[in-house]
């Protein structure tokens, strides 16, 4: 799996989502990013903006995972 399915948010924003869209391939765990000291798994990039979100407001515990929504 290509940098063992971790993605670096500095990214560029297209990079970002062809990495996740490449990764995502259900049964097998989907793509994560590394924020606040924790790995989060991301099926979307509507998922991933929500992480981001989350992790800015640093309020948010709940981890967005393989369900994506």
């Amino acid at each position: 799996m290509p940098c063992e399915g971790i993605f670096d948010p500095t990214w560029p924003r297209e990079q970002i989502e062809r990495f996740i869209r490449a990764i995502y391939f259900p049964p097998h765990p989907p793509a994560y990013v590394e924020r606040n000291c924790t790995r989060q798994s991301v099926s979307s990039t509507e998922a991933y903006d929500r992480v981001m979100l989350c992790s800015e407001k640093a309020t948010c515990s709940r981890m967005v995972g393989a369900t994506g929504a």
